[in-house]
Protein backbone atom coordinates (compact mmCIF):
# COMPACT_ATOMS: atom_id res chain seq x y z
CA UNK A 1 0.00 0.00 0.00
CA UNK A 2 1.64 3.64 -1.02
CA UNK A 3 0.35 6.31 0.39
CA UNK A 4 0.63 9.22 -1.65
CA UNK A 5 -0.31 13.14 -1.87
CA UNK A 6 -3.36 14.59 -4.52
CA UNK A 7 -1.11 16.03 -7.31
CA UNK A 8 -2.19 15.66 -10.81
CA UNK A 9 0.43 13.13 -11.90
CA UNK A 10 -1.24 10.75 -9.37
CA UNK A 11 -4.15 9.67 -11.75
CA UNK A 12 -2.19 9.14 -15.29
CA UNK A 13 -3.76 5.73 -16.17
CA UNK A 14 -0.56 3.91 -17.34
CA UNK A 15 1.07 4.47 -13.92
CA UNK A 16 -2.08 2.77 -12.38
CA UNK A 17 -2.47 0.32 -14.38
CA UNK A 18 1.25 -0.76 -14.15
CA UNK A 19 0.72 -0.26 -10.13
CA UNK A 20 -2.78 -2.64 -10.00
CA UNK A 21 -0.24 -5.61 -12.09
CA UNK A 22 2.54 -5.14 -9.86
CA UNK A 23 0.10 -5.63 -6.94
CA UNK A 24 0.29 -1.64 -5.77
CA UNK A 25 -2.52 -0.06 -3.75
CA UNK A 26 -1.99 3.54 -4.43
CA UNK A 27 -4.28 6.11 -1.66
CA UNK A 28 -3.74 9.78 -2.28
CA UNK A 29 -4.56 11.61 1.15
CA UNK A 30 -7.29 14.56 1.54
CA UNK A 31 -6.44 17.48 -0.86
CA UNK A 32 -4.64 20.26 -0.06
CA UNK A 33 -3.79 18.86 3.79
CA UNK A 34 -0.17 17.34 3.30
CA UNK A 35 1.36 19.59 5.84
CA UNK A 36 -0.85 18.21 8.55
CA UNK A 37 -1.56 14.35 7.22
CA UNK A 38 1.94 13.65 5.48
CA UNK A 39 4.16 11.64 8.39
CA UNK A 40 7.30 12.40 6.74
CA UNK A 41 6.41 15.82 7.26
CA UNK A 42 6.04 15.77 11.07
CA UNK A 43 9.85 13.77 10.97
CA UNK A 44 11.66 16.33 9.15
CA UNK A 45 12.03 18.98 11.50
CA UNK A 46 13.41 17.12 14.47
CA UNK A 47 16.12 15.44 11.34
CA UNK A 48 16.56 19.17 10.68
CA UNK A 49 17.07 20.63 13.93
CA UNK A 50 20.02 17.82 14.70
CA UNK A 51 21.62 18.39 11.25
CA UNK A 52 22.04 22.23 11.93
CA UNK A 53 23.26 21.17 15.24
CA UNK A 54 25.68 18.63 13.70
CA UNK A 55 27.03 21.25 10.99
CA UNK A 56 27.87 24.18 13.57
CA UNK A 57 29.46 21.34 15.81
CA UNK A 58 31.72 20.27 13.19
CA UNK A 59 31.97 23.53 11.70
CA UNK A 60 33.73 24.78 14.97
CA UNK A 61 35.92 21.96 15.66
CA UNK A 62 37.11 22.17 11.92
CA UNK A 63 37.85 26.15 12.09
CA UNK A 64 39.57 25.34 15.52
CA UNK A 65 42.27 22.99 13.40
CA UNK A 66 43.07 25.29 10.63
CA UNK A 67 40.46 22.59 8.50
CA UNK A 68 38.20 25.13 7.17
CA UNK A 69 37.19 22.92 3.77
CA UNK A 70 33.96 20.24 3.96
CA UNK A 71 34.70 17.39 2.13
CA UNK A 72 31.85 15.17 0.56
CA UNK A 73 31.99 12.60 3.24
CA UNK A 74 32.02 15.17 6.11
CA UNK A 75 27.90 15.09 5.02
CA UNK A 76 27.26 12.11 5.35
CA UNK A 77 28.51 12.82 9.56
CA UNK A 78 26.02 15.36 9.84
CA UNK A 79 22.96 12.77 8.97
CA UNK A 80 24.62 9.56 10.54
CA UNK A 81 27.14 10.68 13.03
CA UNK A 82 30.45 9.63 13.46
CA UNK A 83 34.33 9.88 13.48
CA UNK A 84 35.61 12.85 11.23
CA UNK A 85 38.83 11.06 10.03
CA UNK A 86 40.77 14.36 9.66
CA UNK A 87 40.23 15.95 12.72
CA UNK A 88 39.06 13.01 15.23
CA UNK A 89 36.25 15.03 16.42
CA UNK A 90 32.92 12.50 16.44
CA UNK A 91 29.37 13.44 16.10
CA UNK A 92 27.64 11.12 18.60
CA UNK A 93 24.02 12.16 17.41
CA UNK A 94 22.48 10.76 14.31
CA UNK A 95 20.08 13.38 12.68
CA UNK A 96 18.31 10.42 10.78
CA UNK A 97 18.18 8.59 14.24
CA UNK A 98 16.33 11.41 15.76
CA UNK A 99 14.01 12.21 13.02
CA UNK A 100 13.08 8.08 11.56
CA UNK A 101 13.46 6.29 14.43
CA UNK A 102 10.71 3.22 14.55
CA UNK A 103 9.41 5.33 17.58
CA UNK A 104 9.38 8.67 15.99
CA UNK A 105 7.90 6.99 13.23
CA UNK A 106 4.77 5.87 15.66
CA UNK A 107 4.67 8.95 17.18
CA UNK A 108 4.12 10.39 14.09
CA UNK A 109 1.14 8.37 12.78
CA UNK A 110 -0.34 8.76 15.95
CA UNK A 111 -0.50 12.57 15.23
CA UNK A 112 -1.13 12.33 11.62
CA UNK A 113 -3.99 9.68 12.25
CA UNK A 114 -2.14 6.85 10.14
CA UNK A 115 -2.37 3.99 12.86
CA UNK A 116 -4.60 4.31 14.06
CA UNK A 117 -6.60 5.71 11.38
CA UNK A 118 -8.50 8.58 12.22
CA UNK A 119 -7.32 11.27 10.33
CA UNK A 120 -7.64 13.25 13.77
CA UNK A 121 -5.71 16.31 12.36
CA UNK A 122 -8.61 17.15 9.52
CA UNK A 123 -10.83 18.11 12.80
CA UNK A 124 -8.71 19.46 15.70
CA UNK A 125 -5.33 21.01 13.78
CA UNK A 126 -4.83 24.98 14.16
CA UNK A 127 -3.70 24.99 10.78
CA UNK A 128 -6.98 22.99 8.88
CA UNK A 129 -9.43 25.50 8.12
CA UNK A 130 -12.80 25.14 10.09
CA UNK A 131 -16.44 25.86 8.48
CA UNK A 132 -19.36 27.04 10.03
CA UNK A 133 -20.94 23.88 11.11
CA UNK A 134 -18.68 21.63 10.84
CA UNK A 135 -19.08 20.52 14.45
CA UNK A 136 -20.92 21.61 17.48
CA UNK A 137 -18.61 23.04 19.96
CA UNK A 138 -17.19 26.17 21.38
CA UNK A 139 -15.23 26.83 18.76
CA UNK A 140 -18.41 27.07 15.78
CA UNK A 141 -19.97 29.40 18.83
CA UNK A 142 -17.83 31.29 18.34
CA UNK A 143 -17.44 31.63 14.72
CA UNK A 144 -20.88 32.51 15.37
CA UNK A 145 -20.33 35.36 17.58
CA UNK A 146 -17.51 36.86 15.66
CA UNK A 147 -19.68 37.38 12.46
CA UNK A 148 -22.58 39.04 14.31
CA UNK A 149 -20.32 41.17 16.03
CA UNK A 150 -18.48 42.01 12.23
CA UNK A 151 -22.25 42.38 10.57
CA UNK A 152 -23.79 44.05 13.46
CA UNK A 153 -20.20 46.57 13.32
CA UNK A 154 -20.16 47.24 9.86
CA UNK A 155 -24.22 47.86 9.89
CA UNK A 156 -23.17 50.55 12.20
CA UNK A 157 -20.88 52.38 9.91
CA UNK A 158 -22.78 51.91 7.19
CA UNK A 159 -25.42 53.63 8.57
CA UNK A 160 -23.36 56.84 9.95
CA UNK A 161 -22.20 57.38 6.60
CA UNK A 162 -19.20 55.43 6.17
CA UNK A 163 -17.68 52.75 4.01
CA UNK A 164 -18.52 49.77 6.76
CA UNK A 165 -18.04 47.14 3.31
CA UNK A 166 -14.53 47.75 3.40
CA UNK A 167 -14.28 45.94 7.01
CA UNK A 168 -17.33 43.40 6.20
CA UNK A 169 -16.11 39.47 6.36
CA UNK A 170 -17.80 36.47 5.86
CA UNK A 171 -16.56 32.51 7.40
CA UNK A 172 -16.91 30.42 5.43
CA UNK A 173 -20.17 27.87 6.34
CA UNK A 174 -19.76 24.10 5.66
CA UNK A 175 -21.40 23.00 2.50
CA UNK A 176 -23.94 20.30 2.45
CA UNK A 177 -22.42 16.91 2.19
CA UNK A 178 -22.89 15.40 -1.80
CA UNK A 179 -23.91 12.10 -1.29
CA UNK A 180 -21.11 9.30 -1.33
CA UNK A 181 -22.12 6.65 -3.82
CA UNK A 182 -21.79 3.06 -3.32
CA UNK A 183 -18.92 0.81 -4.76
CA UNK A 184 -19.41 -1.11 -8.11
CA UNK A 185 -22.37 0.96 -8.89
CA UNK A 186 -23.47 2.61 -11.97
CA UNK A 187 -24.01 5.53 -10.50
CA UNK A 188 -20.00 5.62 -9.17
CA UNK A 189 -18.60 4.39 -12.11
CA UNK A 190 -20.25 7.69 -14.31
CA UNK A 191 -19.29 10.46 -11.70
CA UNK A 192 -15.33 8.74 -11.54
CA UNK A 193 -15.47 8.48 -15.91
CA UNK A 194 -16.53 12.24 -15.67
CA UNK A 195 -13.96 13.20 -12.55
CA UNK A 196 -10.31 15.43 -13.46
CA UNK A 197 -9.16 15.72 -9.76
CA UNK A 198 -8.97 14.07 -6.87
CA UNK A 199 -10.80 16.60 -4.58
CA UNK A 200 -14.11 15.57 -7.19
CA UNK A 201 -13.44 12.21 -6.71
CA UNK A 202 -13.21 12.41 -2.92
CA UNK A 203 -16.32 14.12 -2.63
CA UNK A 204 -17.93 11.57 -4.70
CA UNK A 205 -16.54 8.10 -2.91
CA UNK A 206 -15.53 9.27 0.39
CA UNK A 207 -12.35 8.48 -0.68
CA UNK A 208 -10.71 5.21 -3.19
CA UNK A 209 -7.30 3.81 -3.72
CA UNK A 210 -6.33 5.01 -7.39
CA UNK A 211 -5.89 1.24 -8.53
CA UNK A 212 -9.29 -0.28 -7.37
CA UNK A 213 -11.94 -1.95 -10.44
CA UNK A 214 -13.82 0.82 -9.97
CA UNK A 215 -11.53 3.18 -11.27
CA UNK A 216 -10.50 1.50 -14.11
CA UNK A 217 -14.27 0.46 -15.22
CA UNK A 218 -14.79 3.78 -15.08
CA UNK A 219 -12.06 4.54 -17.70
CA UNK A 220 -12.67 1.93 -19.97
CA UNK A 221 -16.25 3.21 -20.32
CA UNK A 222 -14.51 7.04 -21.10
CA UNK A 223 -12.34 5.33 -23.65
CA UNK A 224 -15.30 3.57 -25.11
CA UNK A 225 -17.51 6.54 -25.65
CA UNK A 226 -15.16 8.09 -26.84
CA UNK A 227 -14.61 5.49 -29.89
CA UNK A 228 -18.23 5.49 -30.22
CA UNK A 229 -18.38 9.38 -30.63
CA UNK A 230 -16.04 9.04 -33.52
CA UNK A 231 -17.38 6.56 -35.37
CA UNK A 232 -20.74 8.62 -35.30
CA UNK A 233 -18.73 11.21 -36.73
CA UNK A 234 -17.01 9.52 -39.10
CA UNK A 235 -20.86 7.81 -40.60
CA UNK A 236 -22.14 11.05 -40.68
CA UNK A 237 -19.25 12.75 -43.01
CA UNK A 238 -19.64 9.51 -45.20
CA UNK A 239 -23.03 10.30 -45.37
CA UNK A 240 -22.59 13.73 -46.59
CA UNK A 241 -20.05 12.84 -49.26
CA UNK A 242 -22.18 10.22 -50.36
CA UNK A 243 -25.04 12.53 -51.40
CA UNK A 244 -27.89 14.37 -49.36
CA UNK A 245 -31.71 12.77 -49.02
CA UNK A 246 -31.49 8.92 -48.16
CA UNK A 247 -29.40 7.30 -50.64
CA UNK A 248 -29.03 3.93 -50.15
CA UNK A 249 -25.66 4.69 -48.26
CA UNK A 250 -26.93 6.88 -45.48
CA UNK A 251 -30.13 4.10 -45.44
CA UNK A 252 -27.54 1.51 -44.83
CA UNK A 253 -25.68 3.19 -41.55
CA UNK A 254 -29.08 4.81 -40.35
CA UNK A 255 -30.36 0.67 -40.29
CA UNK A 256 -26.91 -0.26 -38.61
CA UNK A 257 -27.35 2.30 -35.56
CA UNK A 258 -31.15 1.90 -35.17
CA UNK A 259 -29.83 -2.20 -34.92
CA UNK A 260 -26.99 -1.58 -32.72
CA UNK A 261 -27.89 1.83 -30.45
CA UNK A 262 -31.61 2.30 -30.91
CA UNK A 263 -31.34 4.88 -28.29
CA UNK A 264 -29.40 7.44 -30.03
CA UNK A 265 -32.07 7.62 -33.30
CA UNK A 266 -35.62 9.11 -33.14
CA UNK A 267 -38.51 7.57 -35.32
CA UNK A 268 -37.22 9.98 -38.24
CA UNK A 269 -33.63 8.54 -38.22
CA UNK A 270 -32.18 12.00 -37.23
CA UNK A 271 -29.46 11.96 -33.76
CA UNK A 272 -30.89 13.19 -30.76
Amino acid sequence: MVKVDSGPGRLNQSLLTRARFMGFYIYPGVPNTTAVTQETDQSYGPFKTQFVANLNEMSDIRIEKKATSLPPHIVALFVFGGIDPETGHELKTSAFEVGFHPEQNKRVWLICGAAPITRSPLKNHPQVRREVGDEDDAFNEMMRHMQSTNDLSTLFLTTAGFNGSAFKVQIAKKKEQKQITVRHSQERIDIISNQSTHGGLFHHTGGLHLTCDDMFIATEKKLREGEEETRFVSEDAICRISSEGTSPARRKVQASRAQNHPQILGQSGQQL
